[in-house]
């Protein structure tokens, strides 16, 4: 993955906690949390109680497993080739644009 300086995949998703409140994306590279997934600032007990219900637990997978293929789909994208103008301009730009906003 060219340009990026962050932690290299394979990355995975997880959730390692009994009320399933918390998700995680994990890397072979690290062995450790990449980061930790709460729909809510902790250190803020209003805010906590209030935005705990504002996330569904599917909801929270599903971000924690996009967090956690975003090392293959970024490595996609810079694979990509725009031969022949094969790819409409619109999706060229967003494809460039998702890569340096990736990579910056």
């Amino acid at each position: 993955m060219n340009n990026f300086k962050g932690t290299k995949g394979p990355w995975w998703a997880c959730c390692t906690d009994e009320d399933k409140k918390s998700h995680f994306v994990f890397s072979n590279a690290t062995e450790a949390s990449i980061c930790a997934m709460r729909s809510n600032d902790p250190n803020d007990p209003e805010e906590y109680d209030s935005m705990e219900e504002t996330l569904t637990i599917q909801e929270r997978q599903a971000n924690a497993k996009l967090i956690a293929a975003a090392p293959e789909m970024l490595e996609a994208l810079q694979n990509l080739e725009n031969d022949d103008n094969q790819i409409p301009n619109h999706a060229w730009e967003k494809i460039q644009n998702a890569i340096k906003k990736a990579t910056l």
